[in-house]
């Protein structure tokens, strides 16, 4: 299901030494390399585990239920210091009687922490026959906080194979920035759609973000049995060749919190423009 996620595949600018733009954060190991990754891995905030300390159920109406849970991300990196890195997050989600699910999540940073994050945002997984992409937004390529000027709004159509960007080395790609909603349909029309109180980065890609993480060449990687599909509330720059990101494209380690609405459609009775349209306050 969604979950808090802070990870994305580290970018080519993320794992070279390049000149000035080795900038390596405070947080980083010797022998690790000198890339901007380094000083997220040696954190472990590629591999956070998360664990369920309270679950509560509530019906508030006969067309609502309420879900709470709070949860910890934590890091498996033994501690230097008092506290581990990891996160403590808190989702609720109302589950409305129109097939509306409405999330909000609240994150605390804990521990010790990078000086910026790669992203701040949620991670989910869809049925592999979601693979038809329409979204409300920049495009139609993909675009990033400090890469996304030659790039106007509007409605973009695609599918989740045609996002795939054939870099020499696997990294994260296909970010869509200033998104208002996003859906994801199947052939049957029947899909997904997703819109947030705040425009979105968001992304949907056939691998996994582990799989892009590990892989060091485009023929070690296979498409998963799911879709990966990203709703991130802020995700941090590109930064060039010889150029850090600047501060303003940082994702800083602060605390976050934002809604998310998602809801099940089909396409022949109504459109993903029409569920925004009418979207509910969140």
């Amino acid at each position: 299901g969604p979950r808090a996620n802070v990870w994305r595949a580290p970018l080519a600018n993320e794992r070279d030494g390049w000149g000035t733009y080795r900038g390596k954060l405070r947080t980083a190991r010797a022998g690790w390399g000198n890339g901007i990754a380094n000083g997220w891995r040696s954190l472990g905030l590629d591999r956070l585990e998360q664990h369920v300390e309270r679950l509560d159920v509530v019906r508030v109406s006969p067309a609502e239920v309420r879900v709470e849970i709070e949860t910890r991300l934590e890091s498996d990196v033994v501690p230097t210091t008092a506290f581990a890195s990891g996160f403590e997050v808190s989702y609720v989600y109302r589950i409305l009687g129109s097939g509306d699910v409405l999330l909000h999540q609240d994150v605390t940073p804990q521990g010790v922490m990078p000086d910026w994050l790669p992203k701040a945002g949620l991670e989910l997984v869809l049925a592999p026959q979601l693979s038809a992409l329409t979204w409300y937004g920049r495009g139609p390529h993909e675009t990033y906080p400090d890469r996304k000027t030659g790039a106007r709004m509007g409605v973009y159509t695609s599918t989740v194979a045609e996002e795939d960007q054939p870099y020499l080395v696997p990294q994260d790609y296909g970010n869509k920035s200033d998104v208002r909603w996003i859906a994801l349909t199947g052939a049957d029309g029947i899909g997904l759609f997703a819109a947030s109180d705040a425009p979105l980065e968001a992304s949907a890609r056939q691998f996994s973000t582990d799989q892009l993480s590990r892989a060091n060449f485009p023929f070690q990687l296979a498409p998963q049995d799911g879709i990966t599909l990203n709703l991130d509330h802020r995700v941090s720059g590109v930064g060039g060749t010889a150029i850090s990101v600047l501060a303003t494209h940082r994702v800083a380690p602060v605390p976050w919190q934002y809604s998310t609405r998602l809801r099940p459609f089909d396409a022949s009775e109504v459109s993903p423009a029409t569920l925004y349209r009418h979207r509910i306050n969140q």
